[in-house]
């Protein structure tokens, strides 16, 4: 869940990235994979569904699993929902780019005297797409009926041209694997 040119940015060390996962008639396979700048692997999660819509957040460990964003670095993520494991040409996929950034002093200060709600806004009124739609996520699940998390959580997806997922839930997957290296590429083409 990205702007549309499938640019964002963050100020977090270990960001979470969102996405929506549609309906399926049964289980499948989800896959997350980020690359740093030179088309290494860095990170790569794989979850299972129970064939539920919703939007999935899927978070880089801060456990020292993997080294932290670096400020100024882009990063390319994949996330392919695996129609067929024995031919991932026929995977449906989104991609895009990351880059951390050092927050401003402003924005620091900004931040400083805002509660989560108002953060949020902050983020987004400056592009930083990862943390505007992390503090609204983390508000939805812990004020699941506050009418002004659900209206700042609608007015940021609109932002991003994605009215039609705005009613639909967060959900948590399994992960099936987890590895910091990937073995395959992902291709294929996955509608947001």
């Amino acid at each position: 869940m990205v702007p549309e040119d499938n640019q964002g940015l963050t100020t977090l060390e270990n960001p979470t990235f969102y996405f929506y996962v549609p309906k399926t008639s049964n289980s499948q396979m989800l896959e997350f994979v980020l690359n740093d700048e030179d088309g290494n692997t860095i990170y790569q999660k794989k979850f299972s569904t129970n064939g539920n819509s919703g939007v999935l957040g899927v978070e880089l460990p801060g456990n020292g699993e993997i080294q932290p964003l670096e400020i100024g670095k882009n990063y390319r993520w994949y996330f392919a929902i695996v129609n067929d494991p024995k031919d991932r040409s026929a995977d449906t996929y989104v991609n895009g780019w990351i880059k951390r950034v050092q927050a401003s002093p402003d924005i620091v200060t900004k931040l400083r005297d805002l509660g989560a709600l108002e953060r949020a806004g902050v983020y987004a009124d400056n592009q930083l797409w990862y943390d505007a739609i992390a503090s609204l996520a983390q508000l939805r699940r812990s004020h699941p009926n506050d009418s002004a998390v659900e209206a700042k959580w609608k007015q940021l997806l609109h932002s991003l041209k994605l009215d039609n997922i705005t009613q639909e839930p967060l959900i948590e997957y399994q992960a099936s694997v987890q590895q910091s290296a990937a073995s395959g590429y992902i291709s294929g083409s996955l509608s947001q």
